[in-house]
């Protein structure tokens, strides 16, 4: 009779033994879009000229839903034959080229092309290896195998957890950032100076709209408007 693998304490078909490596793989797969919104420097924030929901919410929603697609999948794969352990093989192995890959964006480094060409060359023959290698009699070693890329994968899910309270949090707290501007009109009796004052701020990390490069609709500054 074929031997079943188990991955944790339970089933490699349960769904808590999938979803927590599930959510750690799409987090590091989502790590430069979910880094670049919580970055201490917000440009990517800052920059923006629309509703900050258009950068968080599509981001959350990628997020979850990578994260359902690889738990479905990983629930239909069973590592019991060799099928199963092809897609168990490519969830686990190109995890390090990804992780690369990302960090190198995050941080802005040159990674060189040969290098990536060559880590994905090695864990693509990482992949084959595995897969051709398998056989019922060697369940025991591939469960010890999974055992352990599911755990730092679990490691990565508690990573991916605060990111996303942070990516929650920095949304909510720029939410109003680029709301329209209500202008008021200035009082009928209100005196004009001979010569009009002129306050020039001089800043940066801030949107068109928020530099009155583009100003809101109805905004007239013809002093402003005179130095361009």
């Amino acid at each position: 009779m074929q031997r079943e693998l188990k991955i944790g304490k339970g089933s490699h078909r349960t769904l808590a033994g999938v979803a927590l490596p599930a959510f750690g793989a799409a987090t590091l797969c989502m790590l430069p879009i979910l880094g670049a919104l919580v970055s201490p420097t917000h440009n990517t924030v800052y920059h923006l000229a629309g509703p900050v929901s258009a950068l968080f919410v599509p981001a959350l929603f990628n997020l979850f839903l990578l994260t359902f697609i690889l738990t479905v999948i990983l629930l239909l794969a069973r590592p019991t034959h060799r099928l199963g352990i092809l897609f168990w093989s490519c969830f686990l192995c190109f995890v390090p080229w990804v992780l690369l890959k990302n960090v190198a964006t995050l941080y802005e480094l040159h990674l060189p092309h040969r290098a990536s060409i060559s880590i994905f060359a090695v864990c693509l023959l990482a992949v084959i290896f595995s897969t051709l290698f398998w056989t019922p009699a060697r369940v025991p070693l591939y469960a010890r195998g999974l055992n352990l890329g599911n755990g730092l994968l679990s490691l990565a899910a508690v990573f991916g957890l605060i990111l996303t309270l942070q990516t929650c949090w920095f949304g909510w707290q720029a939410r109003h950032l680029n709301d329209p501007e209500t202008i008021a009109a200035a009082p009928a009796s209100a005196t004009t100076q001979a010569h009009p004052l002129v306050l020039w701020i001089v800043f940066d990390e801030l949107s068109y709209e928020q530099v009155a490069e583009a100003p809101s609709h109805g905004l007239n500054l013809p002093t402003l408007d005179s130095f361009t």
